[in-house]
């Protein structure tokens, strides 16, 4: 099986930001843990899908997946235009959400530490094996078509079209501490436009949801809470064959190309891995350290972001309309 693009952090549904604070703040409260009878160690608190699912929600674009290939198909609309009337063809295939979100029901590697469930494990091990059968066949080629044909000495202004001047554009300072350059001049730049009204402000907000989706990417693995939970985790699963760094690591594993491993073969590994994995959760409780890490730094960062990502999914909210009409036009 071939890698898919990684999957998003976050689902695409929408509960809203201000939703998002209480029940964080409350599983973060009690999640110091309850000691056990004996007083050998404790009892962590269960993993609360819902706080989590808020976080998901609080980080994520508000658009479905259906309006989010809306303003593709509506920015895409508008460079095509712009290149038809400068001369060019340019041909994008058209955006749909079974094309741009291929591997939305896939398990992403941050999703693997909370997967804890023996029973579903022991029904549909990672969901990868079903998932295969039913993307079964061949795939859409989804190049971009650029008419008439364009010699070498014709790129430069056939580019410049596109994405304007080399000094159209806009560096940004990023959280992590690069810097990014995006291009805005030309018909790339008009396409933008044509949804926000303040490009260089859209994607500095976008640099904010990456930097927190990334942020809470690495949180779990590198909590000093998750360290003994992770030990025990990786001793059971070696005690029953199965050497691993990490979940995310076992996930990697069945990524391997079909000519090495029958489909058959790859789900019996997969169900394997899947309901050991589950079991050694529970023994670690590891999904449940993985869960008080992951929303004790969702809290800090919401508490600081929380405005600048609410402002960023009004400004997605606003630009539905505007691709809509365009599409209309």
């Amino acid at each position: 099986m071939t890698r898919p693009t990684q999957r998003r952090l976050v689902s695409p549904d929408w509960i809203g930001v201000a939703r998002t604070l209480l029940p964080v703040a409350a599983l973060v409260v009690s999640a110091c843990g309850v000691p056990t009878p004996d007083g050998l160690g404790e009892v962590l608190p269960p993993v609360d899908d819902v706080a989590i699912q808020n976080v998901y929600d609080a980080v994520n674009t508000p658009l479905s997946e259906e309006e989010q290939v809306t303003l593709m198909n509506a920015q895409d609309k508008v460079v095509e235009e712009c290149m038809q009337q400068a001369g060019y063809q340019l041909d994008y295939p058209e955006n749909t959400v079974d094309a741009v979100f291929a591997d939305r029901a896939y398990m992403s590697d941050f999703e693997s530490w909370f997967f804890a469930d023996e029973n579903v494990a022991e029904a549909s091990g990672y969901g990868f094996t079903i998932e295969t059968q039913a993307r079964s066949g061949p795939q859409e080629s989804r190049g971009v078509v650029v008419e008439p044909e364009i010699s070498a000495q014709e790129e430069p202004a056939m580019l410049e079209t596109f994405r304007g001047a080399d000094n159209e554009t806009i560096t940004l300072d990023q959280l992590d501490g690069g810097t990014l350059t995006v291009a805005v001049g030309g018909c790339l730049g008009l396409g933008m436009r044509s949804l926000y009204d303040d490009v260089e402000q859209y994607l500095t907000l976008k640099d904010v949801r990456g930097y927190v989706t990334n942020e809470l990417r690495l949180v779990v693995m590198d909590a000093d809470e998750v360290d003994s939970p992770l030990e025990e985790w990786r001793t059971c699963m070696k005690d029953a064959g199965h050497e691993f760094n990490s979940p995310p690591a076992v996930l990697e594993s069945l990524y391997v190309s079909e000519a090495d491993i029958s489909p058959a073969d790859l789900s019996e590994r997969e169900f394997e891995l899947a309901m050991t994995d589950a079991h050694c959760k529970q023994l670690s409780q590891l999904h449940q350290a993985a869960a008080s890490a992951f929303l004790g730094r969702a809290q800090d960062l919401l508490l600081i972001k929380n405005a600048e990502l609410a402002q960023l999914a009004q400004i997605e909210i606003d630009a539905i309309a505007k691709a809509q009409s365009i599409l209309d036009s």
